[in-house]
């Protein structure tokens, strides 16, 4: 099983079910694979393509957990 799929799993079965709380902002599980597929497509735009590497320089925050799924997120790139 890889990371992401547990994302995607739960994305499907409890969409609107909290993920990620840091300060005033909520995601739930469907906003948080939107969020990470959107990231993907804006770096398949820039040229990244499967196998090159990225990297990444992020404040700890919710928004470290996006980069790094979408990272690791084997659709993201087509593999």
């Amino acid at each position: 099983m890889y990371l992401t799929q547990g994302l995607h799993r739960a994305a499907q079965q409890t969409p609107n079910r909290p993920t990620t709380i840091f300060r005033d902002r909520v995601f739930t599980f469907a906003e948080q694979r939107d969020r990470v597929a959107r990231l993907a497509g804006g770096l398949r735009a820039l040229g990244v393509r499967d196998g090159d590497r990225v990297a990444m320089l992020a404040l700890n925050s919710d928004r470290y957990s996006e980069y790094y799924l979408m990272g690791v997120d084997r659709r993201a790139f087509g593999r």
